[in-house]
């Protein structure tokens, strides 16, 4: 049983823990026997899933910006996986990774965020948005032809992250019909929330560092750097909190090294070396200490489960 509320879907503002989410996809994939269910789910889903945080990017002045609002505020409603948003060689990425450990149906929980963002980009630019192609982090699925519909081409599977790919042109693509006074007051409200949840510091570490991973960064400088604080700063609040960044980076390596393992058909040497590892033994004896065997027994170990 996938055991939540039916009563926390009554209110879009109501954190569903991530976990359950998990739980649910995974029963749902089996009792439907479809293997792309996250993808379907996703195609019926956009920016109204995201309550107050949709509303914030409706009405944000330009895409940039509302893809930032979603990037900076989604923990507000997803507190166990973070997009990211960044701009390289004229192209736009907006990516998903998860962060939290232990979560099952990762790979319908990227289709179902992927699709999402496709809507979501599709909303707030017009029909004739369209992305120039589309990673997914797990393997290729024996019938690719539902996410050729969905997202128009057909992905490539078993990728460094999930995300959308566009030209970076649409960011300045102003949003139609969008209200700045109501604007003014939504961004009010978001930072009445975010208060909250701030007092959780691990927490919002967590997320950032999971992010600047899959960017290929994750040093301790680069998160006090994103948080707008001196390095020892942060080790110091962290330390008050009962952890360390380096703790924490090490919980993101090993959600990573999971997710990886469980979805991708990856050798372990190209899992090590998208973890910034200097060679497969050292994310070997890494892995290892995180789960009491190596990645390669652990992956057939999970796979038989």
């Amino acid at each position: 049983m996938a055991e939540v509320d039916p009563h926390l879907l009554d209110d879009p503002e109501n954190v569903v823990p991530f976990s359950h989410v998990g739980r649910l996809l995974d029963t749902c994939t089996g009792a439907a026997d479809c293997p792309h269910f996250g993808l379907l789910l996703g195609e019926r889903t956009g920016l109204e899933c995201l309550g107050l945080v949709g509303m914030l990017a409706r009405h944000s002045p330009a895409l940039k910006q509302a893809l930032r609002n979603i990037v900076l505020h989604l923990h507000l409603h997803d507190r166990g996986g973070a997009p990211t948003l960044s701009v390289s060689d004229g192209q736009a990425r907006l990516g998903y990774t998860i962060y939290e450990l232990g979560v099952m149906a990762t790979a319908q929980i990227c289709d179902l965020a992927l699709a999402i963002g496709y809507n979501i980009l599709r909303t707030l630019c017009g029909a004739s948005w369209r992305p120039r192609y589309v990673d997914l982090s797990h393997a290729k699925p024996r019938d690719p032809a539902p996410y050729r519909r969905v997202f128009g081409v057909t992905p490539f599977f078993d990728a460094e992250d999930t995300a959308l790919v566009f030209p970076a042109d649409w960011l300045a693509q102003p949003i139609p019909g969008a209200d700045p006074a109501l604007y003014r007051a939504l961004q009010e409200r978001v930072t009445e929330f975010s208060a909250a949840f701030y007092g959780d510091l691990p927490a919002q570490v967590r997320r950032i560092v999971c992010s600047l991973l899959r960017c290929g960064a994750g040093s301790l400088e680069s998160a006090a750097n994103v948080l707008s604080i001196h390095p020892r700063t942060l080790n110091r609040r962290l330390r008050r909190s009962g952890t360390t960044y380096r703790q924490l980076r090490e919980e993101c390596h090993h959600a990573f090294a999971c997710q990886l393992l469980l979805d991708t058909e990856l050798p372990v040497t190209e899992i090590a070396a998208r973890l910034q590892y200097a060679n497969a033994p050292t994310f070997t004896r890494a892995f290892r200490r995180w789960s009491g065997s190596s990645p390669a027994a652990w992956r057939i170990a999970r796979r038989k489960g």
